[in-house]
């Protein structure tokens, strides 16, 4: 695997975030809580979900700063008091 500058793992990250973001814009809570997989994954818990891997990831494991969730097991479950803005707008900070 070839090494990775910061600018360039930035850049595919942030396109990453477009798309993901592309595709949640206009939906409503509920949509966004609808359970539609044999899972119950929902829109709303894979948008948690990728701002705790991406803060987990990135703040702890690659730059050292401290573990801020400890075990994800319900990172697909986003506290009941987040609206989907807030979610939203988590993920792009």
């Amino acid at each position: 695997m070839r090494d990775l500058d910061d600018a360039t793992l930035i850049a595919a990250l942030d396109g990453q975030r477009r798309a993901v973001l592309g595709k949640v814009a206009g939906i409503d809570r509920a949509t966004a809580e609808a359970r539609r997989t044999e899972s119950g994954t929902t829109i709303a818990g894979v948008l948690h979900h990728l701002v705790v891997v991406e803060r987990d990831w990135f703040g702890h494991l690659f730059a050292g700063g401290p573990d801020l969730y400890g075990d994800l097991e319900d990172d697909f479950a986003p506290p009941a008091d987040l609206t989907l803005d807030d979610l939203e707008r988590d993920y792009r900070a």
